[in-house]
């Protein structure tokens, strides 16, 4: 949109240099709708060197040529001419007094970048034409523009429930009228809802994981284990949902985590076990992005891991999806936006902050099951079992495998993360997931199936503060397997460069 401005300036001979014929200007540059410039200058002095603007192109021949014509334009002698400038695409038209002249459009006339506003003063070959410029003023009304409407510095609207106001850069801001004075406690962040214009104090982030055989953490750190092998609602908040696919890799319990999966405008974003990451059921190179005409986010990227995070609704994410590969399983563990504390729903709990009442009715099946995404050829969940006593009372030596959650590395941490005993919580996962590695006689390292709680572990111990950076090197049974062409890094770049990025380096 072209705007409006007015350039002042005093022309007068240089009296060093006391030439008849001269010429100055100003350039003055402003995006319009095609993304070009506008310029338009006026004369406000009528003395006679102007009145050679309207012959330019003759002070760019020889200087005997130039001073030998003296085509004075009456409307430029009286100081009511003015000249045009459009330059769009590196190209110029230029008009003087409402006339386009093909010659002037010829010459290359400085400017500035397009959307900048520049002054340029031009002393055509200043060392014959001495025409000097001084006392140069640039006026113009800053204003900002939102749907076809013009607001000036300092003017608010109502946009919906929020108030825009116009700032002296001509940029918009928007925000929500008594944010600022929210005040919350310790532990808690104030937070906006962008679509409601609602602040309100919210706990950090929850966190859930699914690992292993697979044993399950709730938000509120309630853990269970559960074998179904169909596809679970294990999240939920306003405006979309999380299921978690288990798989059967034996014919029987113990079953695994296949694949997450954000569910977010009637689309399906998953990332899956082998490394795959697909959009509505169709495979998609990373790092994939998808934005929203509203400014929706959903980013999916390897990390290290495979990841998926949405951004909606001011939410910095509203979710964050992490699955450690294991080839023929993942680790699937996910942050939830603490907008959603007391809205969610599945196998991770309803997050109030109290793990007793996260199994609704209290028996494990039944609860999970409630869960389950409609499938007529899902079987039900078999009854919980314990491995290490199927496996011939393998107890003891399934511990030993997995001292490491209370020795070297992890040993540090315990005082902040519970490592838990043989009948509960870390140690008894994994002692489970390493007994039935013993039942599967196609597993040849069963030390390595205590890495998935291992790997669960660090992560908790990182998020209490703890550098878990190099367990692995601490334990050596537990080796990362990245990708084909990636090396693994325990303090690599976030995110993990791409090709994409070549770009901007």
């Amino acid at each position: 949109t072209s705007r409006d401005f007015y350039l002042k300036g005093t022309f007068s001979l240089n009296p060093l240099v006391p030439l008849p014929f001269s010429f100055g200007g100003f350039g003055f540059n402003m995006a319009d709708t095609d993304n070009g410039n506008y310029v338009m200058f006026r004369l406000a002095q009528n003395v006679d060197a102007n009145a050679e603007i309207g012959i330019l192109q003759n002070k760019f021949k020889s200087s005997a040529t130039s001073r030998s014509v003296t085509n004075k334009i009456p409307s430029v002698l009286a100081g009511d001419a003015t000249l045009e400038i459009l330059r769009v695409d590196g190209k110029n038209d230029v008009w003087v007094g409402g006339i386009k002249n093909a010659d002037l459009s010829e010459f290359t006339l400085a400017n500035s970048e397009p959307g900048h506003v520049a002054i340029v003063l031009q002393n055509a070959m200043a060392g014959l034409f001495g025409l000097q410029v001084s006392n140069v003023q640039v006026c113009y009304n800053a204003v900002c523009e939102a749907d076809g409407v013009e607001y000036n510095v300092g003017e608010s609207y109502q946009d919906g429930v929020e108030t825009c106001t116009c700032q002296a850069n001509r940029e918009i801001t928007c925000a929500c009228p008594g944010a600022d004075s929210l005040n919350c406690a310790g532990g808690q962040t104030k937070w906006v809802d962008e679509e409601n214009c609602v602040a309100k104090c919210i706990p950090a982030p929850g966190y859930c994981h699914s690992s292993g055989d697979p044993h399950y953490r709730t938000f509120d750190g309630r853990t269970y284990d559960f074998h179904g092998k169909c596809k679970y609602q294990a999240a939920s908040c306003d405006t979309f949902s999380v299921n978690f696919k288990n798989v059967d890799l034996h014919g029987r319990a113990p079953r695994y985590t296949q694949m997450m999966e954000l569910i977010f405008k009637g689309s399906s974003f998953t990332i899956q076990r082998g490394w795959v990451a697909q959009v509505d059921g169709v495979t998609v190179q990373l790092p994939y992005i998808k934005t929203y005409t509203n400014g929706d986010r959903v980013e999916i990227r390897i990390n290290g891991q495979l990841e998926i995070k949405l951004f909606d609704k001011g939410r910095n994410p509203s979710v964050r999806l992490l699955a450690t590969n294991y080839n023929r399983f993942i680790n699937a563990q996910m942050n939830l936006h603490g907008s959603c504390q007391g809205l969610t729903e599945g196998l991770c709990g309803n997050w109030n902050s109290n793990p007793g009442d996260d199994i609704e009715g209290g028996m494990i099946n039944a609860f999970a099951n409630s869960f389950k995404e409609y499938d007529n050829t899902c079987p039900p969940p078999p009854p919980p079992y314990d491995p290490c006593r199927e496996a011939g009372n393998k107890h003891a030596e399934a511990k030993a495998i997995c001292s490491n959650l209370i020795g070297n590395p992890f040993g540090v941490c315990n005082g902040a993360v519970d490592a838990g005993d043989e009948n509960g919580g870390p140690m008894r996962d994994c002692m489970f997931d390493v007994c039935n590695c013993m039942m599967d006689n196609g597993v040849e390292d069963k030390k390595a199936c205590a890495c998935e709680t291992f790997d669960v572990y660090a992560t908790e111990c990182t998020d209490e503060g703890f550098n878990m950076d190099n367990w692995r090197e601490d334990v050596a049974f537990c080796p990362y397997e990245c990708p084909a062409g990636q090396q693994y890094s325990a303090e690599g770049p976030t995110p993990v460069p791409t090709c994409l990025d070549q770009k901007s380096n």
